[in-house]
């Protein structure tokens, strides 16, 4: 079995009608934009931003300023930082398999 499958996934049928509404309305804005190529993403502000819009729809307590400065900061050095492999490295080791 491919180890891909073990990954966890967002259950979309478990979230409520006002997170699933400000997802539509969050991929809706960026439906058009164009992220470039996976290793060109990281660069982009784009990126940042939508990932950061994700988050607030998905968050269980609000996000302020202070925290979307934080996190636009914390997102774009790990999207920075010796790119993406890096990370899945560091959780998933070189096997795949969480550490």
């Amino acid at each position: 079995m491919s180890q891909w499958r073990l990954l966890p996934v967002l259950n979309v049928r478990e979230l409520n009608e006002d997170t699933v509404k400000c997802l539509v309305n969050t991929f809706d804005k960026y439906v058009n934009v164009d992220f470039g190529r996976l290793p060109e993403q990281f660069g982009r502000g784009t990126r940042v931003d939508m990932d950061i819009d994700v988050i607030k729809c998905l968050s269980i307590s609000p996000i302020g300023d202070e925290d979307v400065k934080a996190l636009r900061s914390g997102l774009s050095e790990l999207y920075t930082w010796g790119k993406p492999r890096h990370l899945w490295l560091a959780i998933y080791g070189r096997d795949g398999w969480p550490q």
